[in-house]
């Protein structure tokens, strides 16, 4: 039976920059870009921390066994951060690999947008834009 690979995924690395005294910062860059078939796991559970309850999601990645991951890569998926957490069974099926990830994030794509507007001297215009109204002045 062969497996389906429907989605793309992307592989990035941590790199860390280290401090005296142990501090660190992270970075992280893309590897590559992977075939593969992303399961939300239905088996969700709440944690309690920073005095308030936590859901955290789980997520089955499918992928060729080939594909080196540890768990110092991420991966991203659509607008999703997907931290692994178990490098994966070898043994799963036809040279792939299930690797369990928990959804660290959802991303909100960001766009920079640029109106022009051509508005008469001494007039006032109103540009609404994702349910938000913006009262636009004539420059001085």
């Amino acid at each position: 039976m062969l497996t389906r690979l429907p989605h793309r995924v992307v592989v990035q690395n941590e790199i860390r920059t280290e401090f005296e005294g142990g501090a660190y910062t992270s970075s992280w860059t893309t590897d590559s870009t992977e075939w593969a078939n992303v399961q939300f796991d239905d088996k969700s559970k709440e944690t309690y921390s920073q005095e308030k309850n936590q859901q955290m999601t789980y997520v089955n990645v499918i992928m060729r066994q080939d594909v080196n991951l540890t768990n110092r890569n991420r991966l991203l998926f659509n607008n999703n951060i997907l931290v692994i957490e178990d490098e994966g069974d070898p043994t799963y099926r036809n040279r792939m690999k299930k690797i369990k990830c928990r959804l660290e994030q959802q991303t909100t794509a960001t766009e920079e947008v640029t109106y022009v507007l051509f508005v008469p001297s001494g007039s006032d215009c109103l540009v609404t834009r994702d349910s938000k109204t913006f009262k636009i002045k004539e420059a001085s």
